[in-house]
């Protein structure tokens, strides 16, 4: 996140700030699993490969979790 993205969303407040905070947390879940799919293309450690994967199936299901809400409850 940039510091004007953070510096919005230290001043922001209710569905705002809940909004704002879910579409950072997706972007930054995001980047963590385009590093873990590095990791498994490139990687050649077995244990952090796992974990790589590991990143990724939670994270994707947390990005979902997120998605939902922002469709349903924070519009």
């Amino acid at each position: 996140m940039s510091m004007e993205e953070m510096t919005q969303l230290v001043t922001a407040t209710g569905a705002s700030f809940d909004r704002m905070w879910m579409q950072m947390m997706i972007k930054h879940h995001e980047r963590a699993v385009a590093v873990a799919r590095t990791e498994l293309s490139q990687g050649s450690n077995g244990e952090a490969k796992q974990l790589a994967q590991a990143i990724i199936d939670a994270r994707t299901k947390e990005i979902a979790t997120m998605r939902a809400l922002l469709k349903s409850a924070l519009k």
